[in-house]
C-alpha cells in the first residue's frame, strides 16, 4: 500500500494530489447519484406494475370468493349413472360365434335369461 502511494506521489507529486483526491470524490459522488436516481425510476416504474398485478390479483380472488359462495349455497345435484345395459362385442357378434369355439361353448354354458 505504501509503495503504491509511493509511486502515486512521484507521478502526480505533491501539490497535484489534493486536486486528483477532490476530482475524484466529486467523479463518484456523481455516480452515486446517477445510480440512485437510475435506482428510483426502476422501483417508480415497477411500482406502478405491481400495483396492477396486485389489483388484478384481488379482483380474480373476490371472484373466487363468490364463486366458492355461490356453490356452498347450491347443492350441487349429480344424476344417477346410467343402468347398466350390457352389449354384445364385436368380438362375439352371432357371426363370430359360429367361427369361435371358446365363445360358442361359453354361450352353452350361460344361464339363459327370465
Amino acid at each position: 500500500m505504501v509503495v503504491i502511494f509511493l509511486v502515486f506521489l512521484m507521478l502526480f507529486g505533491s501539490k497535484n494530489i489534493p486536486d486528483i483526491a477532490r476530482t475524484l470524490g466529486k467523479a463518484m459522488r456523481q455516480f452515486k447519484d446517477a445510480t440512485g436516481e437510475i435506482q428510483r425510476d426502476i422501483e417508480n416504474s415497477t411500482r406502478d406494475f405491481r400495483n396492477q398485478v396486485e389489483k388484478e390479483t384481488r379482483q380474480i380472488r373476490q371472484q373466487v370468493e363468490v364463486e366458492n359462495i355461490e356453490s356452498k349455497e347450491m347443492p350441487k345435484i349429480i344424476p344417477p349413472p346410467p343402468a347398466y345395459i350390457p352389449m354384445e362385442s364385436p368380438l362375439e357378434s352371432p357371426e363370430t360365434q359360429s367361427d369361435n369355439p371358446v365363445s360358442s361353448s361359453d354361450s352353452n354354458n350361460e344361464k339363459p335369461s327370465v
